[in-house]
């Protein structure tokens, strides 16, 4: 497993800067994956004098210049509280806290960026270690990769006078870790009949199967792609090929945060999937000679009143 980090210093204030630490070259045999950032939210960002409703955003670029997936955590670390030195000539309210920590908003946007925080959110809510409950990741992120990333933040206009010259600092790290691969056991594939792995890749793992070189599953498969959320199964014998005969090398399966509205009368109650099989020319259409299987698990509590009826 390898893993590279960038560190943005953000200071806030009544002003915020930011500050790019470009990874540590490393020698010798290149990294699985490697990180390298760009655009105007890579390099210093300064806003000075934000009032209550103020917002804006900058954007960056992620690029994985390494030769496998990766995953990347967004995680956020030594975040400092400053207060004015001169305390505000105007009323404020005592109780409301002075801390800009606990009242400035932010929220990452980006079409692969899948996290359990509910967003806009402070900066403390945000994830300290890749062990946290809390997470905020995008992935998978291919080799040579080209990843949007916009960085929105907001000052609510209900915010009061205590706040006012105060400062806020914090570094965001942006850790990109090799993407782990787990076995699926395929039956008796022997290696003098059998392709490279077949790779199935998901936001959360990636898992190889063996494939004969004719596309074909030599077992029976049931794999959950997604935890508690999605399920595909491929009979024994099923052949994938493209419309050209060659046989992919990957599916790859992302959460779509970009669907489009749904009919009037009706609501989306559970995740938007793509999923797209891959060869060297990119995504293909493929042919299954036998039906593959897909469980979608939704949340009950999700379903509006007066439901007449449920459709994929």
């Amino acid at each position: 497993m390898a893993v590279r980090t960038a560190t943005i210093f953000i200071t806030l204030a009544v002003l915020f800067g930011v500050v790019w630490a470009p990874p540590v070259p490393i020698h010798g045999a290149p990294p699985p994956v490697d990180l390298e950032l760009s655009g105007s939210g890579a390099s210093s960002w300064n806003i000075a004098n934000i009032k209550p409703g103020d917002s804006g955003a900058q954007m960056l670029t992620l690029r994985n210049t390494g030769y496998a997936n990766g995953v990347l955590n967004i995680l956020v670390s030594d975040i400092a509280d400053t207060k004015a030195t001169n305390p505000p000539s105007v009323p404020f309210n005592p109780d409301e806290p002075e801390e800009l920590s606990k009242h400035l908003l932010f929220r990452p946007i980006s079409n692969r960026l899948s996290t359990n925080i509910p967003m806009p959110a402070t900066i403390n809510d945000f994830p300290k270690s890749v062990s946290d409950t809390a997470k905020i990741t995008i992935s998978p992120i291919a080799p040579g990769e080209t990843i949007d990333l916009a960085w929105e933040w907001r000052l609510p206009s209900t915010v009061g006078n205590a706040v006012q010259g105060n400062k806020l600092s914090f570094t965001i790290n942006y850790t990109l870790v090799e993407m782990p691969v787990t076995p699926v056991d395929g039956g008796g594939a022997s290696p003098q009949t059998s392709a490279s792995p077949f790779i199935i890749t998901s936001p959360e793992k990636q898992m190889a199967l063996t494939v004969y070189r004719d596309g074909t599953i030599a077992e029976t498969q049931t794999i959950a792609v997604i935890t508690n959320l999605l399920t595909l199964g491929f009979e024994r014998g099923t052949r994938i090929v493209t419309e050209d005969n060659s046989v992919p090398n990957e599916l790859r399966v992302t959460l779509r945060e970009d669907a489009p509205a749904p009919p009037p009368g009706t609501v989306i109650i559970g995740p938007v999937y793509e999923l797209l099989f891959y060869t060297a020319r990119g995504p293909q259409p493929v042919m299954l000679s036998q039906p593959a299987r897909m469980i979608l698990n939704y949340d009950m509590t999700n379903l509006p009143p007066r439901v007449t009826a449920l459709f994929i």
